[in-house]
This record gives structure tokens, sequence and C-alpha cells, in this order.
């Protein structure tokens, strides 16, 4: 399994990160964004991605949170 692109969340680029297949809703968490991930497009358990977390989408159309 190959990664095809990895994007790092930094909360400046919140309306390109909600066109991401993966990406279910943007929720606001102690005044920061939180994304929510669908959990079935996931590769590991993780469903949330915090600021600085990044997504990493795999050539197998999956995607986790780095």
């Amino acid at each position: 399994m190959k990664i095809q692109k990895m994007i790092e969340f930094t909360g400046k680029n919140l309306d390109d990160m909600f066109k991401l297949p993966c990406v279910k809703c943007v929720l606001k968490v102690d005044g920061e964004p939180v994304l929510v991930l669908h959990s079935e497009m996931m590769h590991n358990s993780k469903n949330i991605c915090r600021l600085k977390d990044s997504l990493v989408q795999y050539t197998t159309g999956t995607w986790s949170v780095e």
C-alpha cells in the first residue's frame, strides 16, 4: 500500500479539507476546528483529525490520520 498524498491540517485550509471525500464534517472543539472523518474510509480506527495532524491517502482509496 503506497501513499498517494499527505495533507497537513493547519486550520487555515478548512475549505479544501471539507472537500475531501473522507471528511464527514468540521466541528469546533475548545475553539479549534476538528475534522470528523468517515470511519468506513479510514485505514485505521482513528476518525478524528486535529490541528497539526496529517491526513494520508493511500493508493487503495483509504485514509489514515498521522
